[in-house]
Parts: C-alpha cells; structure tokens; sequence
C-alpha cells in the first residue's frame, strides 16, 4: 500500500509540474490583463521560464482534457456493479459485464490522460523538461528514502492504536457500521471472507512494485531532451497491462466475496448504503448533527 501511495504521489507531482499553470489559468486566478497571479504560478514560470504562448497552449489543453474525460466519467453513473452484487441472487455475468465496462470507461480516462501528459510535455522546451527532471529525480529519491524508514511499523502500530472522537465512531466512520456487526456474519463467513482477502492480497502483491516501476520509468520518458513517442507509449501500455491485472482481481474478489454472503445480508447492505447516502445528502444540506465542532 506504501508503494502505490508513492507511485500516486510521483505520478501527481510529474502532474503539477507539466500541467499546474494549465490547472490554474482560470476565472479564479488571472485574467486577460494581470497575467499570473498566486504564488504557485509564479514559481513554476519563474522555474520553468514558462512563455505567454506556452500558458496559452497549456490553457487550452486543460480545457480539452476536461471537456474529453467529463462525458466519459458520466458514464459511470450507470454502472450497475452494486445492483449486480447486492441482488437477491448475485447476477455473476451482469456484475462481469459491468465490470467490463468499467475497465473500459477506465481505460479511455487513462489514454485522455497519457495524450495529454504526452503533449503537455512537448509544450515544455527540452530545457524545461531537463529542469523538471531534476526536481523530479529529486523527490523520487527522498521518497524513496522515507520508503524505507525502519519507522513506519512504529507509526502503523501507533495508527492501530488510535481512537476517534466518538462523534466520528458513531455517525461518519468504518466504526458507524460496527466493524460489519449489522449483517452478522457467522464464523464461517468471517474465515472465508479473509481467507479471500489474503488470496486477492496475495495476488496483487507482487503487481505493486511492477506498477511503480514502470510509472518512474515514464518520468525520464517524458522529460527526455527528445521525447520518443513510441518508447513512452510502449511505456503506457505495459502500465495500462498492470493495472487491468490488478482490476481483474480486485473484480474476482468482489463477486466471490458478494457470494459468500446470505440474501438478507446482501439486502442489510444495500439498506445501509442507503443511509449512508442520505447521511451524506444531509450533511450537504446542513445537518451536521452529531458533530460537536459544526453544531454549536
């Protein structure tokens, strides 16, 4: 899990580097007259030596990729994974198929962000790459370097033993739903549901650090003095291979644990999602009730 979080966190730093002015020339940061205006623009162009004409480009480019995911995102609110798992018999071939599509709406998200992190990047000049390179070779070794802390174990445990404001226990947290206690699962249960938890653990295991390897080898790729299209996209692909590898698991073990479940439990869950949703719905609309900090 410490190596997918850093992957993430490299991936989203090589992000704020090639694409933070796009992400923030917007109503809420400049204008056509007073150029950039909060400090994080101003770093990046002192850094970078961004020009107006690369703003412009970098402006227009977020707009596309925005414009390009949105629809495809939307998508996702027809999915109907929980109904497929939840229903009174689990419907196996539906949840697959939904899975399916999924994987495919997920795929298209990653090939929008691949161009565009591939253009974004010959916007930049070799010399700018060559700098961003440097600062990202940088963090990935202090990363690294706090990777392998022999401390982490001594803030897991300390995390294990942290408790939550009561308030959080009983209204908003992993702790709300009694550890599970409301759909009751007998013994039984409870053994094959972390036996399955183990197994799918087991296998994505040894896909972590093959992910994370090949998502620092992009870096350089895309930041190379002469950027090489089909290195990068050879690159992406092995990338997109790993991660569907680790979805499909992730799918087998959803289905195989829905199953393991009994109707009623499977109908206590949706019950309980429900409430969840309407908790959320009226937090939104103001009803903090139960926290101390909000409802005074």
């Amino acid at each position: 899990m410490k190596k997918l979080r850093f992957k993430t966190a490299m991936v989203l730093f090589l992000g704020i580097f090639l694409c933070s002015t796009a992400m923030a020339y917007g109503p809420h940061g400049c204008s056509e007259t007073n150029g950039f205006e909060n400090p994080m623009k101003l770093f990046v162009n002192y850094i970078l030596g961004i020009t107006d004409e690369q703003v412009a480009d970098l402006a227009a480019l977020k707009t596309e990729i925005r414009e390009a995911i949105v629809p495809i995102v939307t998508q996702m609110k027809d999915l109907t994974i929980e109904e497929a798992l939840l229903a009174e018999e689990v419907d196996t071939v539906q949840a697959e198929a939904q899975f399916d599509l999924l994987s495919g709406i997920n795929a298209q998200i990653s090939d929008i962000k691949f161009d565009a992190a591939l253009a974004g990047a010959k916007i930049l000049t070799a010399e700018q790459r060559g700098r961003i390179l440097i600062f990202a070779t940088f963090f990935i070794d202090i990363a690294q370097y706090i990777m392998d802390f022999p401390g982490w174990d001594t803030l897991k445990d300390l995390h294990d033993t942290y408790s939550r404001p009561d308030f959080v226990k009983d209204r908003y947290s992993y702790g709300a739903h009694g550890d599970h206690d409301f759909i009751q699962l007998t013994d039984e249960q409870k053994a094959a549901l972390k036996d399955l938890k183990d197994e799918t653990s087991e296998q994505i295991k040894p896909l972590i650090p093959q992910l994370r390897t090949a998502s620092i080898e992009m870096i350089p790729l895309l930041l190379a003095q002469t950027i090489v299209d089909s290195a990068a996209i050879a690159k992406q692909v092995r990338i997109d291979s790993i991660k569907s590898q680790i979805a499909a698991i992730g799918s087998a073990a959803a289905i195989e644990g829905a199953q393991i479940l009994t109707t009623e439990q499977r109908l206590a869950i949706t019950e309980k999602m429900r409430e969840r949703e309407q908790k959320i719905e009226d937090w939104k609309n103001g009803d903090h009730e139960g926290c101390p900090y909000l409802n005074k």
